[in-house]
């Protein structure tokens, strides 16, 4: 049996992560209010996708991804925000492809993030249970 991908939600507001969970259906979703305890999660489970708020309190979204990478993680990242348009900028040194922002609120289904996070899934090897 080929086991669900892992991915782990950063968001502050808790609307939006039960909206990211209740989509996501077809993975196994951890959701997260803050960077730090997202840090500590990356560091213990093997996950196949990262989404985050940017802003999240202050820098921690920007944080959250530095620390992911500097740890050799490749996962995707996927952001969010409902600043996304003074983002860009920040978001482009961090390399994360426009494709893979969305503006809150954003369309939950096959044209919006369940879309995008089903390719950039489909695009990963299965992690090992």
């Amino acid at each position: 049996m080929i086991p669900r991908p892992r991915v782990l939600v950063v968001d502050d507001y808790a609307l939006i992560r039960d909206l990211i969970v209740e989509v996501l259906d077809f993975c196994d979703v951890t959701a997260l209010p803050h960077g730090d305890e997202a840090c500590a999660s990356v560091q213990q489970v093997p996950f196949d996708l990262l989404i985050v708020d940017f802003p999240l309190r202050g820098n921690a979204g920007f944080e959250l991804v530095d620390a992911v990478r500097a740890a050799g993680y490749a996962m995707p990242i996927v952001a969010i925000s409902v600043r996304m348009e003074t983002l860009h900028p920040q978001l482009d040194e961090l390399k994360i492809p426009r494709g893979q922002r969305f503006v809150k609120p954003f369309t939950p289904g096959l044209s919006g993030i369940v879309g995008c996070v089903t390719i950039l899934l489909a695009n990963r090897p299965a992690h090992v249970a």
